[in-house]
């Protein structure tokens, strides 16, 4: 599935997980030698190629998958920058994105480590996902403000990026205010927090096609949560368009591999979905120029 939003020089997808719905499990992976993790890899960059997604940004994984891609990306022709793994707190949400810390301390080494595997951006996981048996709720934030702060300050010495999963209102201000470079998903913000994007550095990836996909095909797994899911993914349609008309600075990431989400199409689902919310063609364009000018 193709989309021509008259870019000549390719699309791009500010956060997809090519460790997820890539065509093996994560037991096969594991068990694999390098010819078949070549295989899977390469036929999965083939196909964003041909769909012309060839500006990717993945959010990690706790495997490899990721920073084996980042070796093969450059022959299929492919801008592909990783994180290698994201950074959680021990006991919360993460595992399969990444390696958990209980301090500073285990930050500092992990980091070390992280460095040494050439990685493009940094990776933090502040809060977990949403709970869609009651609007509102999501695993609160793991880190303190002042962690926060160091981690990202840590990134900034050695030229990184830093790419922060948040939701909720509490842990995308600390976010913000500690120099995150992006706002990975952003749900059940109110409009005090979206205010705090202006005039900041942090840009915001709402990543809508995980609930506008879920919503759109209603699977049978999920059918007594549909309520409360329309109702965050609602409030991030009424989000988005405020962040747009105050000029804050939004990005398209599709979450490719998450739940629904599949590759290469998520970020065709993302922009159909803006299109659907009301949002202009030559908006989502320039956004999309934006963004691949920011990733080159």
């Amino acid at each position: 599935m193709k989309i021509d939003m008259g870019i000549e020089n390719g699309l791009s997808d500010c956060h997809v997980h090519l460790s997820i719905k890539s065509g093996f499990t994560i037991k096969q992976w594991s068990m694999a030698d390098d010819n078949q993790k070549t295989a899977w890899i390469s036929s999965i960059l083939e196909k964003y190629k041909k769909n012309n997604i060839i500006y990717l940004k993945d959010g990690g994984d706790a495997y490899g998958v990721s920073l084996y891609a980042k070796k093969l990306a450059d022959k299929h022709d492919i801008n592909y920058k990783t994180p290698g793994f994201a950074i959680y707190k021990e006991g919360s949400y993460g595992d399969f994105l990444g390696k958990s810390i209980k301090n500073m301390g285990d930050f500092d080494r992990l980091f070390e480590y992280l460095l040494s595997l050439d990685i493009d951006h940094l990776k933090l996981i502040v809060t977990g996902i949403m709970d869609f048996d009651n609007f509102g709720y999501y695993e609160k934030t793991q880190f303190t403000s002042s962690e926060l702060i160091y981690m990202i300050s840590r990134a900034k010495e050695e030229n990184l990026n830093v790419m922060v999963h948040a939701n909720g209102n509490e842990a995308v201000k600390m976010a913000i205010n500690a120099g995150a470079d992006t706002i990975e998903h952003g749900y059940l913000l109110d409009k005090q927090t979206l205010k705090e994007f202006i005039g900041s550095s942090t840009t915001w990836v709402p990543t809508l096609a995980p609930l506008g996909n879920i919503l759109k095909y209603k699977p049978k797994a999920m059918i007594n949560q549909l309520d409360t899911v329309n109702k965050i993914y609602q409030l991030q349609i009424e989000n988005l368009k405020y962040a747009i008309e105050n000029n804050i600075e939004v990005r398209l990431g599709s979450d490719a591999g998450a739940y629904m989400v599949e590759h290469p199409n998520g970020i065709i689902d993302e922009i159909n979905l803006m299109k659907e919310a009301g949002i202009s063609h030559k908006t989502i364009k320039d956004l999309m120029i934006k963004q691949i000018q920011k990733i080159k």
